[in-house]
């Protein structure tokens, strides 16, 4: 007890950090609907109470995390408190552990990694930060050469798919034994997601796919360019311009020729072989944004990594060219120096913390009131909104933009929200008189109440819902087969894939995947 006390005493400073950041994370959730965090509680409802609405493309450890407490505290607020303290807690002894092996500053580093973008980002969708704390401990055991570094590996790719690549890095633990555990543990990880695709969709790999076509191939066609901005935005102002003092300091040791990068040369193994990976997750978080057609900052998120430990090295480097007398002085007012540092950073997203109108549950439970005066709650919802309806506990499926779904109009009750829709397909696509309610941000349409509907309505996979898109509108269709979709220009993985799925060792006869 006395132990837990000193540690409490000791790392005071660390645990104020962390209780703040999880105070922001909470303020955050309250002013903000996420879009993507509403998606992992629905599907955290439908893996444990059979709700409605789910998509197959989302990787499933949010949800079961969800789902395994919301069916402790119930699907409220007390739910998303619940799982930010969680995954905070997750995180915070993701770097406390990595930091110790390392045998570098927690504080520091603790302090140093909240940027701005980091606090904006970490929990707005509910995966970014448990992926990035995943990550650490996976680092952790690979610096340990331990092969539970697979396990750690394969829940971070079941957080984010981006993260699957990141098998490689089992090749940095020494031993073959390690590497094959290792790796057995990876694949362990996966089985029951795998188990669940081949049951419910046919294929074990339907999820992945899924995605895949969502975020590439369906998107192919709006490339968007990389924005500076989204690099810019990274790097902490306050940081940064610490970083740039530090740089002309050393430069000028260098030139006056009392010192160099000597302390470079002091970076142990452990530290390297770390050093390496968070690199190698740098380039391919750059290179995955580059290759991704919607550019969104978010993708960007683990660049965390590296930039901070830019900002450590260099500031170490720092302290170590000091005179003694110096870096005592340093050393007793690191504490001071890095918690202004992180007020800073978290005065900057909080000051930009504002409630959008058409970004609250509120608002979405007023369209519910509105459906509700016209004894329309029960129906079967059409929407370009529908993931924020079903967060509210009603029944709603996509609509597409373009209108080519209007043929719900006859089955089904149609909810538009104006400020997402074109208005030139909202003029031309509905008639008049089909309109039972309408106001300044929304328009409710429809004919039939209908609550007779098929089961699965609501969680066909993107690709069944493309592909009965494409029969309906253009007469043909689209292949829904995982295989196909990933390697579809790779005839030899495809043939293992479909043989993998017991579908034989060969490609598919059916080659359209796109519309």
């Amino acid at each position: 007890m006395n132990n837990i006390k000193n540690w409490i005493i000791k790392n005071k400073f660390l645990l104020l950090i962390f209780l703040v950041t999880i105070i922001f994370f909470i303020a955050h959730r309250l002013l903000v609907f996420s879009w993507d965090y509403t998606v992992y509680l629905l599907n955290a409802k439908h893996f444990f109470n059979n709700g409605f609405y789910f998509e197959i493309l989302r990787p499933p450890l949010v949800s079961f995390i969800l789902g395994v407490f919301g069916n402790i505290f119930g699907y409220t607020l007390l739910l998303d408190i619940f799982y930010i303290v969680f995954v905070s807690v997750i995180f915070f002894t993701g770097v406390y552990l990595l930091t110790k092996e390392l045998k570098i500053n927690t504080f520091v580093v603790y302090a140093m990694i909240f940027t701005p973008f980091m606090l904006s980002y970490a929990m707005f969708t509910g995966t970014e930060l448990l992926f990035l704390a995943l990550i650490l401990f996976a680092i952790y055991f690979i610096v340990k050469n331990s092969f539970w570094a697979g396990l750690f590996l394969g829940l971070s790719a079941l957080t984010r798919y981006t993260g699957i690549v990141f098998v490689a890095f089992i090749f940095f633990i020494k031993g073959w034994k390690n590497k094959f555990f290792a790796f057995c543990l990876y694949f362990l990880s996966f089985l029951p997601w795998f188990i669940f695709n081949k049951i419910r969709y046919g294929n074990f790999f339907t999820s992945i796919g899924d995605q895949y076509y969502q975020n590439i191939i369906y998107r192919l066609e709006i490339i968007q360019p990389a924005r500076m901005f989204h690099f810019i935005i990274q790097f902490s102002t306050v940081l940064s311009v610490l970083l740039s003092v530090i740089l002309i300091f050393l430069l000028f040791n260098i030139i006056r020729k009392k010192t160099g990068f000597g302390f470079f040369k002091q970076i142990t193994t452990s530290q390297k072989k770390a050093l390496l990976i968070i690199i190698i997750i740098g380039i391919y978080t750059i290179y995955s944004y580059l290759t991704t057609p919607l550019k969104d900052a978010r993708y960007l998120f683990l660049l965390v990594l590296p930039i901070v430990s830019i900002y450590y090295l260099f500031f170490a480097c720092f302290s170590s060219s000091l005179k003694l007398k110096y870096r005592t002085i340093l050393k007793k007012s690191i504490v001071f120096i890095f918690l202004i540092v992180f007020l800073i950073n978290l005065y900057l997203p909080y000051s930009h913390l504002e409630k959008s109108r058409y970004a609250t549950k509120e608002f979405y439970e007023d369209t519910k009131e509105i459906l509700e005066s016209h004894n329309l709650s029960d129906c079967l919802i059409v929407s370009n909104y529908w993931v924020f309806l079903n967060g509210v506990g009603l029944k709603s499926i996509p609509l597409e933009s373009n209108g080519s779904n209007y043929f719900w109009i006859d089955e089904s009750v149609i909810v538009i929200y104006k400020f997402d829709y074109d208005k030139s397909v909202l003029d031309n696509s509905f008639r008049k008189e089909d309109i039972l309610y309408e106001d300044d941000s929304v328009v409710v349409i429809g004919k039939k109440c209908q609550k007779d509907f098929a089961p699965n309505v609501g969680h066909r996979s993107f690709l069944e819902q493309i592909n009965e898109l494409a029969q309906r509108n253009y007469g043909y269709s689209v292949n829904t087969n995982a295989c196909m979709v990933i390697f579809n220009n790779h005839p030899l993985f495809e043939k293992v894939c479909n043989f993998v799925n017991f579908n034989g060792f060969k490609i598919d006869d059916n080659r359209d995947y796109r519309i």
